[in-house]
């Protein structure tokens, strides 16, 4: 047991990586309720992807959020219960689903981008400008290698 290498977890890239998107979903989530919005995070990700391009089909929008069928699906019965999203039948093909946000849905826009980017700037406080941006294309850059491997585009 002597020889075996030694792993310092708490200092592993993947930890550190995971810390930080956790402690930014927590913050993210407590700023929306302590604001009055029911949302969760992976709702809020539906919904500004569909304030960038309404009408995706299901699929595509789990393609836009890295959702599976069956996570998106969730996500969608509860946004669509409390009146955010609709799903319409496509006009080529009834059996795929295009999902448009509600009124009730688009009139979240200004107040949650508010509060998205003063949980940025919280998280993001102190960190110059070219820091910030030669993390994401590290981060950029391990997502990539990663879909290469798994074959992905």
């Amino acid at each position: 047991m002597e020889n075996q290498p030694k792993y310092d977890i708490d200092n592993s890239f993947g930890t550190i990586v995971h810390w930080a998107e956790r402690a930014l979903i927590n913050r993210l989530s407590q700023n929306y309720r302590s604001n009055g919005y029911d949302i969760t995070v992976e709702q809020w990700r539906v919904i500004a992807n569909l304030w960038n391009r309404e009408g995706q089909s299901q699929r595509e929008l789990a393609e836009a959020v890295r959702k599976d069928k069956t996570g998106m699906t969730r996500i969608l019965n509860g946004m669509e219960k409390r009146d955010l999203v609709v799903r319409t039948p496509d006009r080529t093909d009834a059996r795929n689903k295009r999902i448009y946000l509600t009124r009730k849905g688009r009139e979240l826009q200004q107040a949650l981008v508010v509060l998205t980017r003063k949980t940025l700037d919280e998280a993001l406080k102190g960190i110059a400008e070219d820091d910030i941006e030669g993390c994401k294309k590290v981060l950029r850059r391990v997502i990539g290698n990663l879909r290469e491997q798994d074959g992905e585009p």
